[in-house]
Formats: structure tokens, C-alpha cells, sequence
């Protein structure tokens, strides 16, 4: 983002980004945002919504153990819990939680229910941290993996649309 804004800002409107992601691409720009030092203040302020399509905000599931990728990528399982999107959300400070983009969470209709669980405590938690800039969008028709597959392919594009349709509003 910091190359983005230093290099293009001549030929793009680099005061106004957005940020999509979908699955560990969601978890990771969300994370991004929600790890008060990695961005600095300047570049946060450019960033005007952010969509977070199936993201995985939580490995913390009863009955499923985290998968080994996931203890290589935070650490113990104690890194897992508070690096993860939500251990994060819940360590933000609450005047900073203010300053946060509004987000569009993006969940297929036949996801897994892990997924679906998941995207429910990031919710619930972003509501309980007084987070009013969230718009729930349910992708109808669609798996994990197929609303990315379907952009540009002529069948099940709606959801595409209608996230520009949100952008715009910004």
C-alpha cells in the first residue's frame, strides 16, 4: 500500500483505496488494519472500505484442532487466539476502532459452517465494540470458492455488482 500511494499517486487517485480479499486474503487485510503498527496513520486515512469476502477470523472452533498451517503461520496456540482477526479486534483500543473503514463481510450461502461461525463472532464482537460501519452482504448461491470464480464468467456475478454498488457509496 505505502508503494501503491509513493509511486501512482501521479496517475490514480491514491486518497481513496479500497481493499478486497477473499479468504486468507480477507483475514490478512483485516489483520492489516487491525494491528495498530503496521500501518502508519497517513496511509490508514487513504483507506475509505475494505471488503472481506469468506474471510477466516478465528481458529478457535470446539471439537477442531487448529491445523498445523495455521500454528506455522501465528505461533502457539496462544498467538493463534490473540493474532488472529478477532484476538485483535478485541485488543483494540476503542478509540481507534472508530477510525475504521467501513466493512462489507462478504459470506457465501453455502460456505462451511466453520466459516459461517467464524464470520458470526467477528460480528458479534465488531457490534459489542461498538463497530457501526458493517454492512453483512449474504453472496446467495454461491460455495467458498466459487464468488471469485464467477466474476467476469457470466453466471453468478450479482454479488460483484452489488459490492461496486456499496464501493460507490464512498
Amino acid at each position: 500500500l505505502a508503494w501503491i500511494v509513493e509511486n501512482l499517486s501521479y496517475r490514480a487517485n491514491t486518497n481513496k483505496i479500497f481493499l478486497i480479499g477473499h479468504s486468507a486474503g480477507a483475514s490478512i487485510q483485516i489483520s492489516l488494519l487491525l494491528e495498530l503498527s503496521l500501518l502508519k496513520p497517513s496511509l490508514r486515512s487513504k483507506i475509505k472500505g475494505v471488503v472481506l469476502n469468506g474471510a477466516p477470523y478465528h481458529f478457535d472452533i470446539p471439537g477442531i484442532p487448529i491445523p498445523p498451517v495455521i500454528s506455522t503461520y501465528f505461533g502457539n496456540e496462544d498467538a493463534v487466539k490473540t493474532k488472529s482477526s478477532l484476538g485483535l479486534l478485541a485488543a483494540a483500543p476503542d478509540r481507534f476502532l472508530k477510525e475504521l473503514p467501513p466493512l462489507l463481510v462478504v459470506t457465501a450461502e453455502k460456505a462451511p459452517q466453520m466459516i459461517l461461525t467464524m464470520k458470526d463472532d467477528f460480528v458479534k464482537l465488531l457490534k459489542e465494540r461498538n463497530v457501526s460501519n458493517i454492512t453483512e452482504y449474504d453472496n446467495k448461491g454461491h460455495n467458498h470458492i466459487s464468488s471469485s470464480a464467477a466474476l467476469l464468467s457470466g453466471e453468478g456475478e450479482q454479488w460483484g455488482i452489488d459490492v461496486v454498488e456499496w464501493l460507490n457509496k464512498f
